[in-house]
Order: C-alpha cells, then structure tokens, then sequence
C-alpha cells in the first residue's frame, strides 16, 4: 500500500491534515482534491468535480477512503441542509461505483454520517433553536418508540415553538441522508464498497437517530454482512480509521488492544453528545480500525487508558480553565499505572482522554507534564466528542505500532509532531486559550465565535498572542527528550509552532509543529 485517494469530510485539519500526517507516518503517500474543491465553512464542496478529479486520479493510487458526505452534498456542515436533492446526491455518489468497475482489486473503504440530533448554529436564529431541536428529537423518541405517552404534550409544546422552515428542513434532510446511507449499505452487499463505517454525529441517549440506527442495523443483518459495516459514534476522525484499517489489512494483522479505565465504572459512563457508553464506543472504535480487544495484557500490541468521567453528573461547563478536580477523580492512581506499564513493563501505552467533550482534562494533563516521559507515549487525543477522542487515539497509536514494525525516522519525526500538535490543540487551545479568545470576541470584537465575520485578522492575531504561554509550555516539556524507536535512541531538537484560526470561526484550532530530530 504505498498510495491512497482520501476524500475527506470537509477541509478542516482533523479530516484533511490529520489523515496526511498518518499516512506519512506508515509511509503511505494520500493524495486528496484540490482544497478549492472541498468548500470551506458554511460553503459546500463541489460533489461533482470531486468525482471527476477522483475519476481523472484514480489509476495512480492503490485503494479509496471515500466521505460519502462531501461527495454528496458537500461535507458535513452542507449534510445537514437541504440545497442537495436525494437525487442529485446519488448521482454524485455514482463515481463510486465506476472506479469499482474499471479497479474491481482496489479496496474501497467508504465513510457515511448519521446525521445529529440538532442543527448547525449557522446564524442567530438557528443557535436560538439549537437546544430546541434536540429536546423535541428526543421527546418523539421517547413517545413513539418508548411509549412515555406522559411526555406528548410537551413534545407537542416544544415543536409549536420551533419556526416550521427551520424544523421541516432538518427532517427533510434526516430523511434523504437517512437513505443514502441505507443505499451506501447496499452498496457493500454488491461489494461496490469493501468496508462501510456509519458514523453517529452529535446525539443523545435518546433521539431520532435511534430509529434510524435500528433500520440500518436491519438491514445489515437482512443482507448478512454485519462484518462489513459498523454503526458507531464518531464522525470526524472517520478517514484516519479507515487509513490504520487499510494499513493493517495490507499487513495481514488485526491490531490487539488492552483497555484500563481511570474509574471502575468509567466503562459504562454515557459521554456528553453520545448515545451508549464509552465502553461500547471503544469496541466500535477498535473494530473499524481492524483491531480486536484482549484480556491478557501482555497479548496486547497496544495499552489503551481512558481517562474517564466517575459518572453522568460531570458538568459540560468545566471550572476556568480547570480539570475535574474531585478528591474522587484518582489521577494519581492513573498516572501511576501509566509509569508501571511504560517504565516497569515496557509496555506500549497510548491514552484517550474522554473526561470531558472539547477539550483535555488540564488537571491530567499537568500531572503528565510532571510525573510522565510524554515521548514514550504511543498516543494521546482529547478533542471533541469522546468517539473523536478515541479514534484519533487508536488511529494514532496503531501508526506508531506500525512505525516499529516497519517505519523509519521520517515517520518517527512525524509521529512527534503529531502527538506534540495534541497537547497544543487540546490542552492548550482548547482547554484554556478558547475561553480567552471567545470573551475577546464577543466583547472586543462585538462579534459571535463561531462566525466571527469581518474579524478574523483580529481573531487570528489574538490566538497567537493567547497561545504563546502553551507552546512555550508544550515546549519545555518536549524538547530535549530522547525517545526509542526500533531499540534507536533518538533526541528532539528545536521545535518550531504555527497556530492560526482553519475556519471563520473560533471553535477550532491549526496547530503546525516541525521538529528536529537527531540520533544518538
């Protein structure tokens, strides 16, 4: 496997550079659409002329991961309006099925989302209606498919307060991107695609997603390829899954992993934004990427710690700037399992970080800072949703397995880079830098951070100024630290940052980092 086309979900750098810098890490060289093909924000990727660059690329490359979402309406924020018909959506997903016919031995692994429960925040009214869309999703879950009849007049309430276009727009598109992802499913029973991930975006215990999961759950069953298609939360990281599973399966090896949860009944925590509990989310996870998980420790190519809330009362609004400081939350018990297993057994450990959504847990990631060698880390993420979180994780570890198998300092270099760029993005953006940036928007700028319109020079100008304490941090911590690789001692040198904003908005951050690398 030395060449791979990815469509990506959208332009973003967690669907477009993460994936790229994966790839170079297993030596694997991706080859992606023009950027101006793939829209940015709130403007849609053109479906069509993707599908003829892919068309024109195709016999160059050596396998497919394909967004269904981007080819057929134009990524994941344009998945979630109407301005595509079911039509015009299957007609751009035909390119699919051509590069099948004219490569039937090219593996093709494809990525579709299951729509989330409520709506893009894209102007003032639709953020006024956000939290509304999702109890009203969850109220006609509960009253058709649990039978709470008892909750129908508030049900009833809550839709005659929703503006009638907003609402008939989001079930409109439920229900075409509800069958298109019912038509992807066939698909891979005509083995026009290999392997089929259906990601749950945004959601809740209880929802319309439901429903929809269970008809394609269905479905799966009623053409017997339950192997072939997995149901799980996650979205973003979807392409990065779909690179290790290829990677691997040209390897012929199934990834082994051994999970540890920071709290005994961390296992069964329901993550804010997700449907079922981390535990199952895990398993998910590690199916899609070709990974199996084991219960001898020392059968596992890779230790898995999930650093997870204690229970469902973990608020989503953290203190300032804080971790979950709790006299119960028993990180030092953690941390000092991660040394024993790095230190004392040797042992790959690489560690997810779900305690919250959107951000790292800080108190953890100070206690890493002090107590833990982060070099000989084999992952870390704490991004987003705890299905992201996981999935960069595996992603990221299984490239660093694979990196001692078969890898040279290339790869290694840009594995440091990767997981250096985690800590930047996720501990020092997004759990602290973000809140600064979001007051200095709405009360310098006068403008809303997730479209900070005219502003973003000035935005952009404040992330740096904002970030500059984390990198030096991330730094001094970092640099001139040896790491192994393939039993080789090597140090990192001088270690160079660029952060700016990829989006018109404040809620993610680009964070580049190059590193020198030398032997010892």
């Amino acid at each position: 496997m030395k060449k791979v086309m990815l469509v990506p979900l959208d332009d973003r750098p967690c669907c477009t550079v993460f994936p790229a810098d994966m790839g170079k890490m297993v030596g694997v060289e991706i080859i992606q659409p023009p950027s101006e093909l793939l829209g940015r924000f709130m403007v849609p990727g053109d479906g069509v002329l993707i599908g003829e660059w892919m068309l024109q690329n195709a016999e160059y490359v050596d396998g497919f991961i394909i967004s269904c979402d981007m080819l057929a309406y134009g990524g994941l924020i344009a998945s979630r309006d109407v301005n595509t018909s079911l039509d015009d959506a299957l007609d751009r997903l035909q390119v699919i099925k051509k590069i099948r016919s004219i490569y039937p031995n090219k593996p093709v692994y494809a990525q579709s989302v299951l729509m989330r429960i409520s709506i893009t925040s894209k102007n003032k009214e639709y953020t006024k209606y956000w939290a509304d869309i999702i109890r009203y999703s969850v109220l006609v879950d509960k009253v058709e498919r649990m039978g709470m009849s008892e909750l129908k007049k508030e049900w009833e309430e809550i839709r005659s307060q929703i503006p009638e276009e907003i609402l008939q727009n989001y079930l409109v598109a439920r229900r075409r991107n509800h069958k298109i992802n019912l038509e992807m499913i066939k698909w891979v029973k005509e083995e026009i695609i290999d392997f089929l991930i259906i990601t749950q975006e945004d959601c809740a215990e209880f929802g319309l997603h439901v429903r929809e999961q269970d008809i394609l759950i269905e479905s799966l069953y009623q053409y017997k390829i339950m192997e072939r298609v997995i149901i799980y939360p996650g979205a973003d990281e979807g392409t990065q899954t779909l690179l290790l599973r290829m990677v691997l399966k040209s390897k012929n090896h199934k990834l082994r992993l051994y999970p540890i949860f920071c709290h005994t009944n961390g296992e069964s925590i329901i993550s804010t934004f997700e449907d079922r509990s981390i535990g199952e989310t895990l398993k998910g996870h590690i199916y899609a990427i070709g990974g199996t998980v084991v219960n001898d420790i020392n059968d596992a190519d890779i230790v898995i710690m999930l650093n997870t809330p204690m229970d469902n009362q973990v608020p989503y609004v953290r203190r300032q700037k804080g971790g979950y400081v709790s006299s119960r939350h028993n990180l030092w018990s953690f941390i000092d399992k991660m040394n024993y297993l790095l230190k004392t057994k040797d042992l790959p450990v690489a560690v997810a970080d779900v305690c919250f959504p959107n951000a790292s847990d800080s108190a953890l990631i100070e206690y890493m800072f002090q107590a833990v060698e982060l070099p000989s880390l084999y992952g870390y993420a704490g991004w987003n949703t705890t299905g992201n979180t996981i999935g960069t994780t595996l992603s990221l570890s299984g490239a660093r397995w694979y990196l001692e198998q078969y890898g040279d300092e290339e790869g290694l270099k840009n594995f440091i880079e990767f997981l250096i760029g985690r800590f930047l993005d996720e501990w020092g953006y997004q759990g602290n830098a973000r809140q600064d940036l979001y007051h200095y928007i709405q009360e310098d700028l006068k403008v809303s951070p997730m479209d900070v319109e005219e502003q973003y020079e000035a935005a952009n100008l404040k992330l740096k100024e904002l970030m500059m304490p984390y990198c030096e941090r991330v730094e001094q911590v970092f640099q001139d630290r040896e790491i192994l690789h393939r039993k080789e001692g090597y140090r990192i040198g001088q270690i160079s940052i660029q952060v700016d904003l990829p989006w018109n908005r404040a809620f993610e951050c680009r964070v580049e980092v190059e590193v020198g690398l030398w032997n010892i």
